[in-house]
């Protein structure tokens, strides 16, 4: 097993007993019984472990499906984690550390795949979308994502009937740049 799987491993057991804001950096190696070398040497803090530690296991897949314009399969991924690993986003969100890499992982990174998304359906549509308007419009689906996360681990939605919602909301995205791109064409 490599150093990094091995603190991957142990962060997954640490994490769903204590807050993330209690995880020092040389208890989680104690922990790991690895040296400090090999934390630095793939980290620089806790904070980029998370981040990586989350992209390795949601966010890079979840991503991928979002530039293939697969936003539901995406959605549909990231209920279906956070609802298995409820208790590890419930310990990382009490802090606020913990809470800002999870925005900094999820949500921007979402929105500039959203964003990208936009740009590439203005020549298949042929209109031209104002930044303003894309990054806003972009912001808006990156927090129904964010919401995913925080319904299932504060108000225990059903994720099933989230997974239904998003389908709507998910399509409406789609007629209403279809719904633009006719209005443009018509000026």
């Amino acid at each position: 097993m490599s150093g990094k799987q091995k603190l991957y491993d142990t962060f997954t057991n640490l994490i769903q007993k204590y807050s993330y804001n209690d995880i020092t950096i040389k208890d989680f190696i104690r922990e790991a019984n690895v040296n400090r070398n090999t934390f630095y040497y793939h980290f620089m803090d806790m904070d980029s472990f998370l981040k990586e530690y989350l992209d390795d296991a949601v966010c890079f897949n979840m991503r991928s499906l979002i530039i293939e314009n697969k936003l539901s399969q995406a959605y549909n991924l990231l209920v279906d984690y956070v609802s298995t690993h409820k208790k590890i986003f419930i310990n990382i969100m009490q802090s606020d550390k913990g809470h800002d890499v999870v925005d900094y992982s999820f949500h921007t990174s979402i929105r500039m795949d959203i964003q990208k998304i936009l740009y590439d359906y203005e020549p298949l549509l042929k209109i031209h979308l104002p930044d303003e308007f894309m990054v806003y419009y972009a912001h808006c689906i990156a927090d129904e994502y964010m919401r995913a996360i925080e319904y299932q681990i504060y108000d225990n939605t059903n994720p099933d009937l989230m997974k239904k919602v998003f389908v709507l909301y998910a399509d409406a995205i789609s007629s209403k740049l279809v719904r633009v791109s006719k209005l443009n064409l018509n000026q």
